[in-house]
């Protein structure tokens, strides 16, 4: 099955409401994740309320798009792919399409971002959008495995 960028959204949209996990792609939340993001990644994890999360599927920024990639539906069980398993940055690298946010298509699925001033690395941040207000950003892209609709 083709994957959309009109199906981005139509999954983002699905997830909204559900938690945000830094270092996840859509797995389901769990104490088995929670220990393993816990320790990969402890600053991200010091928060008291994550047992009330456990049961729904979390996301990060870029692994909302990773969860699209990888699973049939938007609650279906997830089938990692190693070739499509990059960071923010690598996944603007890989963009078949990019540019700076003045030439913006302004198509729905489009991966826009803006550079992130707490990461000492300079890495960019996507998020998917219909609509394109009230925040900076700083260009676009095109995910490398979307077909455009």
């Amino acid at each position: 099955m083709a994957k959309t960028n009109s199906g981005l959204v139509t999954y983002a949209k699905a997830q909204i409401g559900l938690p945000y996990w830094y270092g996840t792609f859509g797995q389901t939340a769990s104490e088995t994740l929670y220990t393993a993001k816990k320790k990969q990644y402890p600053s991200y994890y010091t928060a008291s309320d994550f047992s009330s999360q456990y049961g729904k599927r979390v996301h990060d920024c870029v692994g909302l798009i990773k969860g699209y990639l990888w699973s049939s539906s938007t609650t279906a069980t997830l089938v990692y792919a190693s070739s499509q398993d990059v960071s923010a940055s690598g996944m603007y690298s890989k963009a078949t399409t990019k540019g700076g946010i003045s030439s913006f298509p302004m198509k729905a699925g489009q991966l826009v971002f803006k550079s992130s001033s707490s990461s000492s690395s300079g890495t960019k941040w996507f998020y998917v959008q219909v609509t394109v207000s009230g925040v900076t950003y700083t260009g676009f892209c095109s995910e490398k495995y979307l077909t455009k609709v």
